[in-house]
């Protein structure tokens, strides 16, 4: 097999889609190489657009040579993988990503799109990003960095055909994360790779909703690109150790039928057409 050179398979989100427990299965699978540091979310291809028009303190890699020093120890795997949910919505990535490397796969993961609107800011809450109601970030044109995160991160239309029109067809799958009885087929088939009857065992949970205890989680659960860093130099026992005296069980907030209303009739035409286009 000819040793791949650059990253050829790309997991792009939608985000509170799925896509972190996909990558936790698929870095596991021999034939797949993901990076150490960071493991997931290198933001190379949309770190512009996150400098200039994000609210997440995030870490992100902007030159190439950096990036592509990412993933100077693969062998012979068939993949490199780069996770980005970020690259989704950012309008250029498609096309930064296919001028990269033409023949990249790219996966796409979506969720009934209120469904995923919710869990977006339910997330953002958690972590003191978000300290309005939901319907005040969707109703209030000040906001719209918000507004970008809750609503156009659902709309898996305008996004994913960003993606279509870059790429041939056959280079993408779009996956309904909900469809757990046939996710492992499509993705072998997509891929060209076997997997084990139980590699995907959908009764764990990844990335678990944790809120922060203190002021210590709090400033972590912001700084994004910090707790990355340490993450490098902390051994992971380490890291479990300490996290349940950082975190607790995920705070349920409760949305009225109002702010799924408003969600709804913002979402209904790009989900109408999404759904036209994957039947």
């Amino acid at each position: 097999m000819e040793k791949t050179n650059r990253p050829n398979l790309f997991l792009v989100g939608s985000p509170k889609c799925g896509t972190t427990y996909l990558w936790s299965k698929l870095k596991e699978h021999p034939k797949i190489f993901s990076p150490k540091f960071p493991e997931k979310e290198i933001n190379f291809f949309s770190y512009n657009n996150l400098k200039n028009d994000s609210y997440y303190k995030f870490y992100g890699i902007s030159k190439l040579n950096d990036y592509l020093n990412l993933f100077k120890n693969s062998t012979n795997e068939k993949y490199l993988m780069d996770s980005s949910v970020s690259y989704f919505t950012d309008e250029e990535a498609p096309k930064k990503i296919f001028k990269f490397n033409s023949k990249s796969k790219i996966i796409i993961m979506f969720r009934d799109p209120v469904k995923r609107a919710l869990s977006h800011h339910s997330m953002d809450f958690r972590m003191g990003l978000a300290n309005n109601s939901l319907s005040k970030y969707l109703l209030d044109s000040r906001l719209k960095k918000f507004y970008v995160q809750y609503v156009h991160n659902s709309m898996y239309y305008k996004y994913s055909k960003n993606y279509i029109d870059a790429f041939p067809k056959k280079q993408i799958l779009i996956i309904d994360f909900n469809d757990k009885k046939s996710i492992s087929e499509k993705i072998s088939n997509f891929l060209s790779i076997d997997f084990d009857n139980d590699f995907f065992d959908f009764s764990e949970r990844i990335n678990s909703n944790k809120a922060p205890k203190n002021l210590i989680s709090k400033y972590f659960q912001r700084n994004r690109q910090i707790t990355t860093v340490l993450k490098k130099y902390l051994p992971k026992k380490i890291i479990n150790k300490f996290e349940p005296y950082l975190y607790s069980n995920e705070i349920r907030i409760q949305y009225s039928d109002e702010e799924k209303k408003i969600l709804e009739e913002l979402l209904i035409k790009d989900w109408t057409s999404f759904q036209k286009m994957i039947s």
